[in-house]
């Protein structure tokens, strides 16, 4: 894997987050997506295919078992199905991905990228019908990519493939770290708006879900919700959310439209106690045609009991910043300090006063004790 020297994310960088992001929140329909797809990342990183959609995870297996490709560019439309039939052969780059909390995985940087090619030739020795000669999938040499976490509901992954076989570097990581959130967003937002074109459609699919849902305006006032909602925030249709669910509303909607580009890529996790339950909170900006600038917001509330939810509120509880959030976590994951340092663009001596600060909010005296805290979460 490629080793860089230490150096900071230069401003220009920041700047491009920020163009990034502004133009993410342009994005209105499929079209405007591929468009900014194709600008941003199939010409600006100099990459030969962009796929994106929904994934579901098998966690007990550490498989993704299941996936809709939403969109692809770069791709033919008949390589397409196979990108969704590949998924099943990247079992161990998936359970390398799902066993550690990372938000971004790159070939060259996390692992070696032999490993994709090898999960290459496996799928294409199982299916003799494909071409692979003829087939930009069958030429790949690697790739990054995201699962959206905590939820591992949606994934993008960019790629390269032969004879472009450029690296990707802690750079082209960080980026995408730092964007990462808002490109989640997106995606969900405008899948939701392809499937539910208005607003009555939408609570019509919402009423029948298991999942507590609702549907809101940017200052709290509840325009629909589904009954089990109802059943933990018993409020009426436009009658304002309890202060607190509005708080973190407020403060989702300030990280999908940033006024500053992060310069950490481990949001916190919002939750929402009731009951003596505490449920993660996740908010998703739906915006009809109508009123692109005043978008309503889609609530879930998720149970907030898996490894991911637990790890990160029981480092908020220590009032960890979240860069000191993504230290921990990568420490815990195993990587060396050099590693950490030279990921997240920081220097030696910054890293080590952050590792004296986390040990301090959580009672540990040295790593190996930090890593004994935190890996059975």
């Amino acid at each position: 894997m490629a080793r860089q020297s230490h150096t900071p994310l230069p401003e220009k960088d920041y700047l491009k987050i920020i163009e990034i992001i502004q133009a993410l929140h342009r994005c209105r329909n499929r079209n405007d997506m591929r468009q900014f797809i194709q600008k941003y990342f199939v010409e600006g990183m100099e990459v030969d295919y962009v796929a994106w959609g929904w994934v579901e995870v098998q966690k007990d297996l550490m498989k993704v078992r299941g996936a809709q490709v939403l969109d692809c560019v770069g791709l033919p439309e008949n390589e397409i199905e196979c990108v969704r039939k590949m998924l099943d052969y990247h079992d161990q780059l998936t359970e390398f991905i799902l066993n550690g909390f990372r938000t971004v995985t790159a070939a060259d940087v996390d692992h070696s990228r032999s490993l994709l090619p090898r999960q290459v030739d496996a799928f294409f020795t199982d299916h003799p019908e494909y071409d692979r000669e003829t087939m930009k999938v069958g030429k790949l040499v690697t790739a990054m990519c995201f699962f959206d976490r905590p939820n591992l509901d949606v994934g993008l992954g960019l790629n390269r493939v032969f004879p472009n076989t450029k690296a990707f570097t802690l750079r082209d990581v960080r980026m995408l770290e730092l964007l990462q959130p808002v490109l989640v967003a997106t995606i969900k937002r405008i899948a939701l708006q392809e499937q539910l074109k208005t607003y009555q459609v939408l609570t019509d699919a919402l009423a029948d879900c298991d999942l507590p849902l609702a549907l809101t305006q940017t200052d709290g006032r509840l325009l629909f919700r589904n009954e089990r909602f109802q059943q933990i925030v018993p409020v009426e249709p436009m009658s304002l959310l309890p202060e607190t669910l509005i708080a973190l509303l407020h403060k989702q909607a300030a990280r999908i439209y940033p006024e500053h580009p992060s310069t950490a890529a481990a949001p916190g996790i919002e939750t929402f106690e009731h009951g003596g339950e505490a449920y993660r909170f996740e908010a998703t900006p739906v915006h009809p045609d109508t009123a692109l600038d005043n978008p309503a917001w889609l609530l879930r509330l998720h149970p907030a009991d898996d490894p991911h939810s637990t790890l990160h509120r029981h480092l908020q509880t220590a009032k960890l910043t979240p860069r000191e959030v993504e230290v921990a976590i990568l420490a815990t994951d195993g990587m060396e300090d050099a590693h950490i340092a030279e990921r997240l663009f920081i220097s030696p001596h910054t890293l080590k006063n952050h590792l004296k600060q986390i040990y301090r909010k959580l009672g540990v005296q040295n790593r190996t004790k930090l890593v004994a805290r935190l890996k059975p979460f």
